[in-house]
């Protein structure tokens, strides 16, 4: 690298090129080697040093106080810095133009030139102001102190960065099994649920219904009914002497003491018959003299021709105008044949205790409801017209 200095000692700047200097024949031109140390420099950066970026130069041997100089290719200028009494480091903001090249050199108090670093790129953007940054000077022991600090901090650094990973990772995982757990016990909690049927605290298991279940005796009851026995309607005419008609009953009200009371069971016949419809029933006030007259006249005929059933006690036609009294017949008539009209009759002594009073279950928590007693039916049969 060239340059030149005039007698006022200004530079005229540098060369844009690099000399290559080799060894002559002659070297009785050159000054004696100087008796003391030669200064060294060293740079902390070799490769390329980018536009205000920091270029730490250290001086070594020589005699202090040193002076740095600075020097770009094709620049105008020489930077020309002295160094205090007492610090060894020169740290320089790079204001060179990018894309040349540039070296520092070193020069001892008594004027001695030193060893040059070697020739470092520079890079960077054209801004070459670095405003705030500002060229400091420093001893060894310091910037020794400002590395140390500096790895020290890197490393607290890595630290924390590791020990965050570590917690991140724990309270991750941890946080996934709490929830992992919390779900599988509900899920567990809602299993179990379902098998014992309940779901918050309420029974929703569906199941049969079994009367043996419910305590039926502690259902309160106003009033007890009992299923009867009936006969067939195809029964002929009873007729009697004296005795008024007999009165078909469907239920007897019981006692709770007397209900499982009762004859001996009797085999159940066939139901009664559809009741007949309205109009029926409005004809049969005009035809009901004629036709229990008829019936008794059968019930006569009957009684004639069948002499094993002579004993059988007879019974009065059945008017209206006669009154209806159960006690009367019950004691006119000890025993009844098993041949009867084909009106219904009905014994409110033949009583079936196998029976159980008829229970309507609508839900489960409506309780047990007693069905009421049915009415009684009808004790007319449809006359036809032509009966008339």
């Amino acid at each position: 690298m060239l340059t030149m200095v005039d007698t006022n000692g200004s530079t005229g700047g540098v060369s844009p090129h690099l000399f290559n200097v080799t060894a002559g024949n002659d070297t009785s031109c050159l000054p004696s080697a100087p008796a003391s140390s030669i200064a060294h420099i060293t740079p902390n950066v070799t490769g390329s040093v980018f536009t205000c970026e920091p270029w730490g130069l250290t001086l070594s041997n020589g005699t202090q106080p040193y002076s740095v100089v600075i020097a770009a290719l094709d620049s105008p200028l020489i930077t020309n810095i002295s160094v205090p009494q007492g610090y060894d480091v020169f740290t320089y903001i790079n204001r060179a133009n990018p894309n040349g090249q540039m070296l520092g050199e070193s020069i001892s108090c008594k004027g001695q030139w030193g060893y040059a670093t070697q020739v470092v790129n520079t890079a960077g953007n054209t801004n070459t102001t670095c405003v705030g940054l500002v060229s400091s000077f420093d001893t060894t022991a310091e910037i020794a102190a400002q590395a140390a600090a500096r790895a020290h901090a890197a490393a607290e650094a890595a630290k924390r960065r590791r020990t965050d990973i570590i917690v991140g990772v724990v309270v991750g995982v941890c946080g996934f099994l709490i929830i992992a757990g919390a779900a599988a016990w509900w899920w567990w909690r809602r299993g179990k649920a379902r098998e014992d049927g309940t779901w918050d605290h309420q029974d929703t298991l569906a199941r049969a219904w079994d009367a043996q279940d419910s305590n039926v005796a502690e259902v309160p009851r106003a009033r007890e009914y009992r299923r009867v026995k009936t006969f067939s309607q195809d029964m002929p005419p009873m007729t009697s002497t004296g005795s008024p008609a007999y009165t078909p009953l469907l239920a007897q009200p019981v006692d709770a003491a007397n209900e499982h009371t009762g004859s001996r069971p009797i085999p159940q016949l066939s139901p009664p018959a559809t009741p007949p419809p309205n109009r029926s029933r409005r004809r049969r006030k005009g035809q009901e003299a004629p036709r229990y007259t008829t019936n008794a006249s059968s019930s006569s005929a009957w009684s004639e021709s069948s002499p094993g059933l002579s004993r059988t006690p007879q019974l009065p036609p059945l008017t209206f105008s006669q009154p209806l009294s159960v006690p009367a017949l019950q004691a006119s008539s000890p025993q009844l044949s098993t041949q009867r009209s084909r009106s219904i009759m009905l014994s409110p002594s033949i009583l079936d205790p196998d029976v159980q009073p008829d229970i309507i279950i609508q839900h489960r928590d409506g309780g047990i409801v007693h069905e009421l007693p049915p009415p009684y039916l009808d004790r007319y049969d449809a006359v036809s017209p032509e009966s008339g």
